[in-house]
């Protein structure tokens, strides 16, 4: 099998887990289908990269895969935390993340995927009537911002293949404009932090972008600004009125992570294999159905403190490691998961998994200690 057959394969598998990932989610199915379909496609993906990637990546992949299962099985006997299917989705993830890693996406079908379901979404919220926090997901704007950031960093990834000039900021300006349209406060925060990052980046690295600086910046305020007045601000004021008369002035997610880090410290077994999450003697978490609303906090959750702690020396590598290489599209791509992760339980195990692994063999690629500066 040629190279360019690889490359073939794995772009329309990266693109069909693109489509799966957020047809599923919109279609309104029960939740069991939802998953099954979703993480069939992706242990399909692992089967298919197995014989497509190179042999240090799929060995590594093994590794990861291997340990991740392990400290999740101990984690399970202690707390009880996961159903057995989650097993199933530390391989279904680290399939894509094989493919994505190896050889990238499809530059064009990646943004195209990506704008399309950006139209559906002003489709669905102007012309079919449909409530914005059912556009994307069921019942929640999260899914706005959770789906169509995983969309915008398979997009990134595609231009490792390119030129820095092809460095864009303009899809993370459409996330903002709709995350401000469907008044997802972490979308907003997550894009507040990641676009005047792009915009430094561009003009750092691109003279043209320099000269274009004050449009951009114009741009921004001007299209956040309209949506919030006209769209953003009377509801979100109402939905704090709300929430102000029954948790008071702190919110919801604030209530959670103290619980989950204060059962923490309950005892030791706490600490080590994750907070027994839907024990009763745990309000908002038992209420919540073990949903700590932060993916790492559910990574100590699933994984206990040697998995949180893995997964955090690898966030703190890639960032390093991409500093010193200039390598500025991983540095955007982890820092927008990252933030995005802190609001909500998308990721150990949950779709924002590809990237993780992905900064994982990165890290393990690129540390000049362990494997020298290989390109990935």
């Amino acid at each position: 099998m040629t190279l360019n057959t690889k490359k073939n394969i794995s772009w329309i598998l990266v693109a069909l887990f693109v489509v799966v990932a957020v047809v599923v989610q919109i279609v309104q199915m029960d939740d069991d289908l939802m998953n099954l379909i979703k993480g069939v496609f992706g242990l399909f993906c692992f089967v298919v990269a197995m014989f497509v990637v190179s042999k240090g990546v799929k060995v590594r992949a093994i590794v990861v895969g291997l340990v991740a299962s392990i400290l999740m099985f101990f984690s399970f006997l202690y707390n009880g935390n996961i159903r057995p299917n989650n097993l199933a989705w530390i391989w279904s993830y680290l399939g894509v993340a094989m493919l994505l890693f190896e050889y990238g996406a499809n530059r064009k079908l990646s943004l195209f995927t990506y704008y399309v379901f950006c139209l559906y979404f002003l489709y669905l919220s102007i012309f079919g009537g449909i409530d914005y926090r059912n556009a994307l997901g069921q019942n929640s704007a999260n899914y706005v911002s959770v789906l169509l950031i995983f969309c915008v960093c398979v997009y990134y990834v595609a231009l490792k293949q390119f030129t820095i000039k092809e460095f864009s900021y303009i899809p993370l300006l459409v996330l903002m404009f709709l995350s401000a349209w469907a008044a997802n406060r972490s979308g907003i925060m997550c894009m507040g932090v990641a676009i005047p990052m792009v915009v430094v980046i561009n003009r750092k690295l691109s003279a043209k972008s320099h000269h274009q600086l004050r449009f951009v910046l114009t741009l921004i305020v001007f299209t956040v600004g309209i949506v919030l007045l006209s769209n953003y601000l009377v509801d979100y004021v109402s939905s704090l009125t709300a929430k102000r008369e029954s948790v008071g002035m702190a919110s919801q997610r604030s209530y959670i992570w103290r619980e989950y880090v204060n059962g923490s410290f309950d005892n030791i077994g706490n600490l080590v294999f994750g907070v027994p999450t839907k024990l009763p003697q745990y309000t908002f978490l038992s209420h919540y159905a073990g949903n700590p609303h932060n993916s790492f906090l559910m990574l100590h959750a699933k994984f206990g403190i040697l998995g949180f702690l893995t997964v955090l020396v690898f966030v703190i590598k890639t960032i390093s490691i991409s500093l010193k290489r200039k390598d500025y599209l991983i540095l955007v791509i982890t820092i927008l998961i990252v933030v995005r992760s802190f609001f909500d339980w998308c990721a150990f195990p949950g779709l924002y998994d590809v990237f993780y692994y992905y900064m994982i063999f990165y890290v393990l690629y690129n540390s000049v200690s362990s494997y020298g500066m290989a390109n990935c």
